[in-house]
């Protein structure tokens, strides 16, 4: 494959350059980005793509999302995260069927790729059925079938997680990969939660959670065990484990807590659309990358944000720092280029991702700087953080394949998934 006539994009790891390359050449060859060139130089290949007029980035990763609660989209709205679970979400959930879960994945999936998004971490149940669906799509994902202690009294939904871990860790040409993840402290008591990290430790899983995501937990975990959620956590081991640590929100957080963090090298999702919509705070993300946290960004599930956007996560992240702070320079562009690819690709372990260069495995996406909403991309860093949507973008590539092209999904039928998930919500939800 030959993408020729684009510009390319580059932030280096620690953010604090940039490295834009102009009318250049990028060469495919299987999953790999096998050299960078200059646009006139002649290459022969089967496969071209116009790059002219486009930027492109490499693709973008959603570090935390609930892809099976696409059916929950504009549902239940304007309440806080206990009640919203509680009388709304879980009793909904309970209805969910799998192959209901298969088309509300597909959905998500098909959102995720018309975004620029090529990776994602997904938290929830049916993940055979999600397994499914990314195996279709094309996309990537970190698969984790979730438990909580609450409702799995016997145990078996632990076994099942771990049964998905062994059957799906590092398959499907490297695109699934899985953890464990025990769902959050107030859905799981203490011997629940060892029993998930035993569990990690036996088979080398990583972990995720959701952590510190209100204050409500917070107080509660003060209350009930005199330490934070953070400092409750880690002292059961859920930090130890080899491999992915991802912990979702961390809303509410000390400076011990975040010590902590960076201690046990454990990467942090944000979600500031969803934590601003269920009025649960907003993260120190300023206190945590000055500690040398691994910072990134996640959308949460369509449910509470009420999309899949990380190019929305991106300006709403950067402009809310700002305002917080009053100073124009506080997460400036290239820092939240930086949280959307190359942080979440440390966050999941892959070196080989989140950067477009020589050697790298080819998720690549084309953002089309010649749209109105765009247009002039006087400054392209600026301009993909503070102008770009999902709207501009017009090419993804993941794995070395085309899985979207000119803005047409090629992987997927569009018009099936909206269909079958509109008739799954008008069952469930009404």
């Amino acid at each position: 494959m030959l993408i020729k006539n684009v510009d390319i994009l580059t932030v280096s790891k620690d953010a604090k350059s940039h490295e834009l390359r102009k009318n250049a050449s990028i060469v495919v060859k299987g999953e790999k980005i096998e050299k960078i060139i200059d646009a006139n130089i002649p290459v022969d290949d089967n496969e071209v793509i116009d790059g002219k007029g486009k930027l492109a980035v490499a693709g973008l990763v959603n570090t935390h999302t609930h892809t099976a609660m696409s059916f929950l989209r504009n549902y239940a709205n304007d309440m806080n995260l206990q009640d919203w679970l509680f009388t709304k979400i879980f009793p909904a959930e309970d209805e969910l069927t799998a192959e209901m879960a298969y088309w509300c994945v597909k959905l998500a999936n098909i959102e995720m790729i018309k975004s620029g998004v090529t990776c994602y971490c997904d938290n929830y149940f049916f993940m055979d059925e999600a397994a499914r669906s990314v195996e279709e799509t094309g996309i990537r994902a970190v698969l984790s079938r979730s438990v909580s202690g609450i409702s799995d009294p016997t145990g078996a939904k632990l076994k099942e997680s771990i049964d998905f871990f062994k059957r799906y860790h590092n398959t499907c040409n490297g695109r699934i990969m899985s953890t464990l993840g025990a769902h959050a402290i107030y859905t799981s008591d203490t011997d629940y939660i060892k029993r998930v990290v035993d569990a990690a430790n036996d088979i080398g899983s990583g972990l995720q959670t959701h952590l510190s995501e209100t204050r409500t937990e917070f107080d509660d975990c003060m209350a009930q065990h005199n330490m934070t959620p953070t400092q409750y956590l880690d002292s059961l081991g859920y930090f130890d484990v080899d491999g992915i640590k991802i912990a979702a929100h961390c809303v509410h957080m000390t400076n011990n807590d975040i010590e902590i963090l960076k201690a046990k090298d454990v990467s942090v999702a944000a979600n500031i659309s969803s934590n601003l919509k269920l009025a649960s705070g907003i993260a120190p993300l300023p206190e945590l990358m000055a500690a040398g946290v691994n910072v990134t960004l996640g959308t949460d599930g369509a449910s509470s944000n009420n999309n899949l956007s990380v190019l929305n996560e991106m300006r709403l992240t950067s402009l809310i720092y700002k305002g917080l702070s009053m100073d124009p320079t506080a997460m400036n562009a290239k820092q939240v280029i930086s949280l959307a690819t190359s942080n979440g690709a440390k966050a999941i372990s892959r070196n080989d991702l989140g950067e477009i260069k020589e050697g790298m495995t080819a998720d690549i996406v084309l953002i089309d700087m010649d749209s109105p909403s765009v247009a002039p991309a006087t400054e392209p860093d600026a301009a993909l953080v503070y102008s770009a949507s999902g709207a501009d973008v017009d090419t993804v590539i993941c794995n070395g394949r085309v899985l979207m092209k000119g803005r047409k999904v090629l992987s997927a039928d569009e018009e099936r998934a909206v269909f079958e998930v509109k008739r799954i919500a008008e069952k469930i939800v009404g």
